[in-house]
């Protein structure tokens, strides 16, 4: 048995006596402990989740597993069998976000590559020669549906890619 269920299991005889207790306590007695005790657990709550968001931030974030991989490719398979170039391309286009205060730039072949890149595989770090030519196999598939893409990449463009950013901190009361 984990050590948090060991204390938990000792801790509930003593809970539960403290329910009794405050269930048999007059509604006001129950009102004044609500209201010296809440601002205390959301405290608590919040200093123990910022924390433990910290560290699982610090943590490298892998989400992709070959098992994903392998769905993705049957993904892209399936989207380029199935859509035109008009509705691959709004699907594209779906998942870049424009930087603020930047007209809209066409997303280029770099950054589509990425993107794929990403998908497949997680992150944008060096490929090995297998991963390089899957990618490459799925870019030549879009180019096929697309046409030829413009070269390059559009610097103001980014890929909506939850993995890169950091974990942001959000706290919501208990109440």
């Amino acid at each position: 048995m984990a050590p948090s269920r060991r204390r938990a299991g000792r801790l509930r005889p003593l809970l539960d006596k403290l329910f009794v207790a405050f269930e048999a306590a007059p509604w006001l007695v129950q009102a004044l402990l609500y209201l010296c005790t809440a601002p205390l657990l959301e405290a608590l709550f919040y200093l123990h989740t910022a924390s433990w968001r910290e560290w699982r931030s610090s943590a490298p974030h892998n989400t992709h597993e070959r098992a994903d991989t392998a769905a993705v490719l049957a993904f892209y398979d399936r989207i380029l069998a199935e859509e035109d170039a008009d509705g691959l391309k709004s699907f594209l286009h779906g998942w870049f976000l424009e930087q603020p205060a930047s007209p809209w730039q066409e997303p280029r072949y770099g950054n589509i590559r990425e993107f794929v890149a990403w998908t497949l595989y997680g992150d944008a770090g060096e490929r090995k020669p297998k991963q390089t030519s899957t990618v490459d196999r799925v870019m030549n598939q879009i180019e096929a549906v697309l046409g030829p893409l413009p070269a390059g990449r559009a610097e103001r463009l980014v890929a909506m890619t939850y993995t890169r950013e950091p974990l942001g901190r959000c706290h919501r009361p208990l109440v």
